[in-house]
């Protein structure tokens, strides 16, 4: 399975986990709304070919790495820019240590409108309950945003197949207390 976009042609990688196999690949190009193909090459010939626009690049502007927070502070996160034409989501990934010595860690992901900022806390988000908030210490969180869209795919793939392309960024080592 090939991927190109412009001049640049790259084989897609196998990606195997418990639940589905897809394929991934990375360009190095970030410009948005450059066009990708996709082709799966079959040996009789039953080839399909499927394409997706690059959303928009964009940049996070505010809050940046490496921040210390409140569990119940309101944070904005704002954007350069809007991509009406794409989709967008949040990922919240959060670890603490707890009292008995081990971890506690969890994902919490939400769908945004199209927008250049969004203001959320992590006690909306409900990540821990507060009543047991004294039972965890030392806890961070990364914040990952992904514009997306979804593109045309080859009615000779296998339903539910679907092809994405996506531009994503990372606020890391947030470090949250109660």
């Amino acid at each position: 399975m090939y991927a190109e976009t412009g001049k640049d042609r790259i084989r897609l990688q196998e990606d195997t986990d418990i639940l589905d196999i897809d394929y991934e690949g990375r360009f190095n190009s970030s410009q948005g709304n450059a066009l990708f193909k996709i082709e799966l090459m079959r040996s009789n010939g039953q080839n399909a070919i499927s394409e997706v626009e690059l959303p928009l690049n964009f940049t996070i502007l505010s809050p940046s790495d490496d921040i210390d927070i409140k569990y119940n502070q309101l944070i904005t996160v704002l954007f350069d820019g809007v991509d009406t034409d794409s989709k967008t989501e949040f990922v919240v990934d959060f670890i603490c240590d707890n009292k008995l010595g081990g971890t506690f860690s969890g994902t919490s992901s939400h769908q945004l409108e199209s927008t250049s900022n969004f203001s959320f806390s992590l006690s909306e988000l409900q990540l821990i309950e507060s009543a047991n908030s004294e039972n965890y210490k030392n806890c961070e969180l990364d914040l990952t945003v992904n514009r997306y869209r979804v593109g045309n795919i080859s009615d000779k793939f296998a339903v539910p197949s679907h092809i994405r392309a996506e531009q994503t960024r990372k606020i890391e080592n947030i470090t949250f207390t109660f």
